[in-house]
């Protein structure tokens, strides 16, 4: 059996920094569940609003969303207790296997460390990718891990921990019956589509609007 080293590295061979898989949502408005049991929630429990993003480590666009929409989104709405965030894995934006190894170092440091983890991810994803490509995609990833307190040793059992693959593959194979592409971002169950909905003063308007139904 290859190992995940390996098997990243020749995956590296297939990835396209701009594929974001999926042929668009086909799910009815509503039909996203506002809660799994799978999901880890970044703020406060009981906010008004509930964001879901299906995403993958390896979507440029996904990058570009996180990096420049909802970095500004959890400032103001999650960090003040407006907004709770969920995302959810997908995995079959190419190459898989850097999609999983990425999300299980998420899930691995810690529910209070996953979004950052994420964000790291997003952050350094050209560099991450660039590493993939030349055969040490491994390596660059147990950079991000070392940054969040998990050594080689926990990088490598949370990489080959069968459970947690499964957890996050069935996170993914949800994601992919219902035909999503990546980002698809949900807000109170609601697909918001469209380009203003991917920028930050766009999505705050739509925040705002459903805060102000709540009052």
């Amino acid at each position: 059996m290859l190992s995940v080293s390996r098997r990243i590295a020749l995956a590296g061979v297939a990835f396209f920094l701009a594929a974001c898989g999926g042929s668009g949502s086909q799910t009815p408005p509503g039909q996203i569940p506002l809660s799994a049991e799978s999901d880890i929630i970044y703020g406060e429990a009981d906010a008004p609003l509930t964001l879901i993003e299906y995403a993958a480590i390896t979507c440029g666009a996904c990058g570009q969303f996180n990096n420049d929409v909802l970095s500004e989104i959890k400032t103001r709405y999650v960090d003040t207790g407006k907004l709770k965030l969920i995302t959810r894995e997908v995995l079959y934006v190419p190459p898989a296997e850097v999609n999983l190894a990425a999300y299980a170092i998420a899930r691995c440091a810690g529910d209070d460390k996953r979004q950052a983890v994420i964000d790291d991810l997003f952050e350094n994803q050209t560099g991450i990718l660039s590493a993939v490509r030349a055969g040490a995609g491994a390596q660059a990833l147990q950079a991000v891990a070392a940054r969040h307190g998990l050594d080689k040793a926990a990088y490598d059992a949370c990489t080959s921990d069968p459970e947690l693959k499964q957890t996050i593959s069935d996170v993914s194979t949800v994601a992919g019956e219902l035909g999503l592409a990546t980002p698809t971002i949900y807000l109170n169950g609601r697909e918001l589509k469209g380009v203003t909905a991917r920028t930050v003063e766009g999505l705050a308007e739509i925040l705002d609007a459903e805060l102000a139904k709540s009052e």
